[in-house]
Formats: structure tokens, C-alpha cells, sequence
């Protein structure tokens, strides 16, 4: 009986069809490689309606290094119609990310101009080197 049950199941499997949906995603296409001295660094991010897709993601996946006695904070932001950029997402990281890869994701619509904001958060912040990939991440079906 249960060979039956599974003739039967195979043969309207392949009559039918099983669909297969594959979904790719794209890394962050942008690579960077700065220091922070008591100062901020924002990366502006245009034309992302460029490519067709379902889902858009704004990112970031960096290395912070020398940290240690201060603070990084990076923000997603999305440009208004007034000029002002409302933030999306906030993180702060302090110490050495080495190990630990600062990173975060937001969705997003295309037909905006967004940014990548990272600024020091202290007096005594000695020179913070920041690096990897940023920018949008494209999912779509093939």
C-alpha cells in the first residue's frame, strides 16, 4: 500500500511539476578602506531602481578597528523630499570588531537617494580604521 502511495505521489510529482524557485542575492558592491579622525564619513548611494528586483537592502559589513576607548556609531539613512535624512537604523559598536564584523541590513524602496553615516562619539578617540563593503543588496528570482 505505502508503494502504491508513493508510485501514485512520484508520478503526479512529475506530471505536474515540482516548481523550483532559486533566490540569489548580490554582496555589497562597494569596498572601502578609511580612518576616522574625530570626524565623520558618509557614503551617498544612488540609482538603485537600476536593477530589477523584488527586495532592496541598504548595508553594511565592516571591520572597526582601534576603537577601543571610544565609540562608532553608524546610521542608515533615507534623504526626505525637505533635504533632511531620516534614519532608517542605529548601531553603536566600541572596541575592536575584528573578530565580530560590525554589519546591518534595512529594507528599503527604490527611488530614494540613501546614505551610510559613521561618526566618533568621544574626546579621546584616537584614529579608527574602518573597513569592508557597503552599499545594495539586490534580491530576485531567477
Amino acid at each position: 500500500m505505502k508503494i502504491k502511495i508513493l508510485a501514485i505521489s512520484a508520478v503526479l510529482m512529475c506530471f505536474f511539476g515540482i516548481g523550483s524557485t532559486h533566490a540569489t542575492a548580490l554582496d555589497f558592491e562597494h569596498k572601502t578602506d578609511f580612518i576616522l579622525n574625530d570626524s565623520t564619513k558618509s557614503f551617498v548611494l544612488e540609482n538603485i531602481s537600476d536593477v530589477s528586483a523584488i527586495d532592496y537592502f541598504l548595508g553594511y559589513q565592516f571591520t572597526i578597528l582601534g576603537a577601543n576607548t571610544c565609540s562608532v556609531e553608524i546610521k542608515l539613512q533615507r534623504l526626505g523630499l525637505t533635504g533632511d535624512y531620516t534614519t532608517l537604523s542605529t548601531k553603536q559598536f566600541s572596541g575592536s570588531w575584528l573578530d565580530f564584523r560590525a554589519q546591518d541590513k534595512v529594507s528599503i524602496d527604490p527611488f530614494h537617494r540613501y546614505r551610510i553615516f559613521a561618526e566618533e562619539h568621544s574626546e579621546y578617540c584616537t584614529s579608527v580604521r574602518v573597513k569592508g563593503s557597503y552599499g545594495i543588496e539586490y534580491f530576485h528570482f531567477d
